[in-house]
């Protein structure tokens, strides 16, 4: 099929040029394996909508609000990288962005873990193709895969609108297509760690673009049960009614009366992500454990390992004898529980990609569980957002056993030490992601004052007290307020 696309210098004006859609996208580009089948159906509906817009009236502001806040479309169209949607969302409505969510969310409860702050909710992302006209920036959370077409496409129309894709791997970007629909659209690139931002220039840069970018740590605040408060509005978060898939996490459940819990020891190391021996050292970590199973086993030794995949099989007498427990499938929240009730995360990278190309989502489970990471000299190097206060610092060289127990034999005073790091980067690093996000948007997208100019919300002192008193309030209220009803069509 040939679809005809209709290029419009500004909004408002007549069709100036015409492109077919095998020229727009370019002949390299292809609905990859596992994206929805109905995405060149959606993409090709948008020349029409786009055009029905303009005869309407697109409204003066788009692109560059003055009088109202800027609106703010998040789109992922893959049933994965939930947590950085929520990320992405988080930071976006501290710089008092109006967002809205499109994405193919999956039935794991995400929606519910963050309705704090995104309250309006997840729209399916079929729903942004009647809608894209209507947002100052537009950020693809998953790039470039299933999501090149779509770029494509609205860089065609030629909108006022900001850009923002998220890279997750710099390899991609050996994708001439997914380049090429960078540099048409001008869109601006975001990664969740420093490594790949620099990665993400040097590959767009080989192909000969130059591309603005910049990182933000992945994380987002969880309500945990010990914060379940009686007569607080998080009474009404998943944390506080849990109803737990699994029998073997009922102990992380609040009490059966409303009331604070207070915290529970944490015991234990965690593992997670999927299950690929590309990605962790599975084997190894397995073989270790089974040759010190005898003396594990009489020490308690535990460790937790969160994931599913076809190529990696946990052993079950790992499992029958207490020394691994596994969680394949948990929704959010309680995958998020977890990982908080862990004394450490241990990323177990297999893989050198982790240090020059790809970021690794253990670190936004060690941010938003708030669980101090196991790291290497190499790992704090590379990650370099990562503090010494806020990570069990080990020898490398080390088996991944004898480091396990060694973090879990240290003092009290020495792992509470390390929580307080982490808790303490954790508020560090919310202030620099705004900051960073803020000057990777640049002015158009971004809050104006009474006189035009851009407002900084990097320092939330600057608000004053009662713009600040009023945001919390807005957020207390949300919490309590019903998610949106999406169009049941969809």
């Amino acid at each position: 099929m040939i679809l005809s696309i209709y290029l419009h210098g500004s909004p408002g004006q007549t069709a100036s040029s015409l492109f077919s859609l095998p020229a727009m996208f370019g002949p390299a580009v292809l609905i990859e394996p596992g994206c929805p089948d109905k995405i060149p159906e959606l993409i090709a509906s948008m020349p029409d909508t786009y055009t029905a817009a303009v005869e309407g009236g697109l409204e003066e502001e788009l692109g560059d609000p003055l009088s109202r806040r800027p609106r703010t479309a998040i789109v992922n169209m893959v049933s994965y990288h939930e947590e950085v949607v929520a990320a992405v969302g988080y930071h976006l409505l501290k710089l008092r962005h109006n967002v809205t969510v499109f994405t193919k969310a999956t039935a794991l409860g995400m929606e519910e873990v963050v309705r704090p702050f995104l309250w309006k909710g997840f729209r399916r992302y079929e729903a942004f193709f009647a809608a894209f006209h209507e947002f100052d920036c537009v950020v693809l959370i998953t790039f470039p895969t299933c999501h090149v077409g779509l770029l494509h496409a609205l860089a065609s129309l030629q909108l006022p609108q900001t850009y923002v894709v998220m890279v997750h791997n710099a390899l991609a970007l050996e994708q001439e297509a997914a380049v090429r629909a960078i540099r048409a659209s001008g869109a601006k690139v975001l990664t969740i760690a420093p490594h790949v931002q620099a990665a993400a220039q040097r590959r767009a840069a080989a192909q000969g673009v130059q591309v603005d970018s910049g990182w933000v740590a992945p994380m987002f605040p969880v309500i945990f049960p010990e914060e379940c408060v009686e007569g607080s509005w998080r009474r009404v978060l998943p944390a506080c009614r849990p109803v737990y898939i699994n029998d073997t996490l009922a102990g992380l459940s609040p009490a059966a009366e409303p009331g604070a819990e207070a915290a529970r020891p944490r015991s234990g190391i965690c593992l997670q992500g999927k299950l690929d021996q590309s990605r962790r050292d599975y084997t190894g970590i397995f073989a270790q454990l089974q040759e010190q199973a005898e003396e594990l086993a009489a020490s308690n030794f535990t460790l937790v390992i969160q994931g599913k995949g076809a190529d990696v099989t946990v052993p079950q007498d790992l499992i029958d004898r207490g020394i691994v427990e596994h969680y394949s499938f948990l929704p959010f929240q309680e995958y998020y529980e977890v990982m908080h009730g862990c004394v450490a995360i241990l990323p177990a990278f297999s893989s050198d990609e982790y240090y020059t190309d790809r970021a690794s989502s253990t670190m936004g489970a060690a941010l938003i569980s708030a669980t101090p990471l196991i790291a290497t000299p190499e790992m704090l190097r590379v990650y370099s957002f990562l503090s010494r206060e806020s990570v069990f610092l080990v020898d490398p060289t080390l088996p991944y056993v004898e480091t396990m127990r060694r973090v879990l034999a240290l003092p009290p005073s020495v792992r509470q030490a390390k929580l307080q790091g982490m808790q303490l980067l954790r508020r560090q690093l919310l202030q620099k992601n705004i900051k960073m996000l803020e000057d990777l948007l640049g002015p158009r997208p971004l809050l104006k004052g009474p006189d035009g100019t851009p407002r900084s919300m990097a320092n939330a002192a600057t608000w004053g007290s009662a713009e600040t008193r009023r945001w919390q309030e807005e957020l207390e209220t949300a919490a309590q307020l019903p998610p949106l009803q999406d169009d049941a069509a969809w």
